[in-house]
């Protein structure tokens, strides 16, 4: 397995855990189980592949899952159990996103209203600017 590429190793290690399966068999498979699933560190273990392997190697965790699944529905792994002490509720996002939206509304209004008197400012001082220079053009000096 040293001169086979990564593709090459996740395909054989797929293989493998297909092989040992099959040759492994439903009462060989007893001895696996841990917490209500397969003992990953047991099997990867004995295959001859790293524990980080069933992250890794999508084809060789999604093989897995099938294999646990049928196995639960043969009945030699126990279903799969919510436990409600540790269910998240979900929450509703669209109204902590209405309330974010508005928020964010009222802070662009401070700011448009801030901009729009900086700008009246700005025209007012522009206006008595004009004046200045319209003064200066016609009588060739500046006001005091």
């Amino acid at each position: 397995m040293n001169n086979l590429t990564p593709q090459q190793k996740k395909r054989a290690s797929v293989k493998a855990l297909i092989a040992w399966y099959k040759a492994t068999g439903h009462e060989g498979l007893k001895e696996y189980i841990r917490r209500g699933q397969l003992n990953r560190s047991l099997i990867s273990s004995e295959l001859c592949f790293s524990r980080s392997s069933w992250g890794s190697n999508k084809r060789l965790k999604k093989a897995l899952n099938g294999i646990e699944k049928r196995l639960r529905s043969e009945g030699i792994l126990p279903p799969i159990k919510i436990d409600p002490s540790n269910y998240i509720p979900v929450r509703d996002r669209s109204e902590s996103k209405r309330v974010q939206s508005v928020r964010r509304l009222e802070s662009l209004e401070k700011q448009n209203a801030s901009l729009q008197a900086e700008l009246d400012a700005a025209k007012d001082k522009l206006k008595q600017a004009n004046i200045y220079d319209l003064y200066l053009a016609e009588t060739g000096r500046m006001p005091r």
